[in-house]
């Protein structure tokens, strides 16, 4: 019965081994990694893409995007987003350069606030306001929503082939 949750399944109706594979075996997860003192999540992504920069990184959005090509893309929003311990909102569906978007920004050293699209303009405006917000990070079709905050639109700039990505317009206002 695939429908049939594992703690449904009354204990006597399996082995005490299959019981004990299923709850306790199949769910030890703990995992040892060999991280040097001081090492950071960023030190450690950063180790893996030197490592495997052809490996695919993410798939979202129907978009693969490879280790080495992920930190191009990070590397040129941190570039532009020049401003240190901000609020940066990112207005994006799940994506590629959502992904990005996040690294980058708390890369650079900034807080990241996730905003919703499916959001009303009326919710987006209030958050970005009574957060602070210094600059947006927008896919295309969510720029408007921005509320006359400087914004990068990622759209253009992701679309474009890592390796030939085009240098990131000036901020728009």
């Amino acid at each position: 019965h695939p429908d049939t949750w594992l703690l449904q399944i009354p204990q006597h109706a399996i082995s005490t081994q299959e019981y004990h594979d299923l709850i306790v075996r199949f769910n030890d997860t703990a995992f040892s990694y060999s991280i040097q003192d001081g090492a950071t999540v960023y030190s450690l992504f950063e180790d893996t893409a030197k490592n495997h920069p052809e490996k695919v990184c993410i798939t979202a959005g129907g978009k693969d995007i490879t280790y080495g090509q992920f930190l191009k893309l990070d590397g040129k929003i941190r570039k532009k987003l020049q401003s240190k311990k901000s609020v940066v909102a990112i207005l994006a569906e799940r994506s590629v350069e959502m992904y990005a978007a996040i690294y980058a920004a708390v890369r650079g050293g900034n807080a990241y606030l996730p905003i919703s699209p499916d959001d009303p303009a009326q919710r987006v405006a209030y958050v970005l306001d009574d957060s602070g917000t210094a600059l947006v990070l927008a896919q295309k079709k969510h720029v408007s929503k921005r509320n006359n905050l400087p914004c990068i639109d990622l759209t253009d700039f992701v679309n474009s082939p890592p390796e030939e990505c085009p240098d990131l317009p000036p901020l728009a206002q």
